[in-house]
């Protein structure tokens, strides 16, 4: 289902817009799959067995609208847990603060739509992936 334009060298999905193939409730993943693939990347990056059929359709259960308005985060909590994976919800002020080399799915809106993306920090640095498609893109100093 994965194709190579929407993988990282390292098997993270970072460009949702070539998920057209991959249905999501009524949609498709390009369009509303954000939930599922930050999902997808961090167990990824936890070193955890994932399969994006499995999350695919253990979070379609939690779709907004079937699926019009992605995924609710109650879900994707969810599924961490019946993973026996730790799973910590937070709500961010005006820093991002995760311990060091911490693993995470951040939820952010810009007034008109909301997106999912998965992040990694190493060191000082956060690493997001799927933020800006086709990008593994690095913040920090």
């Amino acid at each position: 289902m994965l194709t190579n334009n929407s993988l990282s060298r390292d098997g993270l999905i970072i460009n949702q817009s070539k998920l057209k193939a991959i249905p999501y409730g009524k949609y498709t993943s390009d369009y509303n799959g954000c939930g599922w693939i930050a999902t997808y990347n961090a167990m990824k990056m936890l070193g955890e067995k994932v399969d994006e059929q499995e999350i695919i359709e253990y979070l379609n259960k939690y779709n907004i609208l079937d699926g019009k308005l992605g995924t609710n985060s109650f879900g994707i909590k969810k599924y961490f847990e019946e993973q026996n994976v730790e799973f910590k919800s937070v709500f961010l002020s005006k820093r991002l603060q995760t311990k060091k080399n911490a693993v995470g799915i951040l939820l952010y809106t810009d007034g008109k739509s909301a997106h999912y993306v998965a992040f990694q920090r190493e060191n000082s640095k956060f690493h997001f992936y799927n933020d800006v498609y086709g990008w593994k893109m690095m913040l920090g100093h």
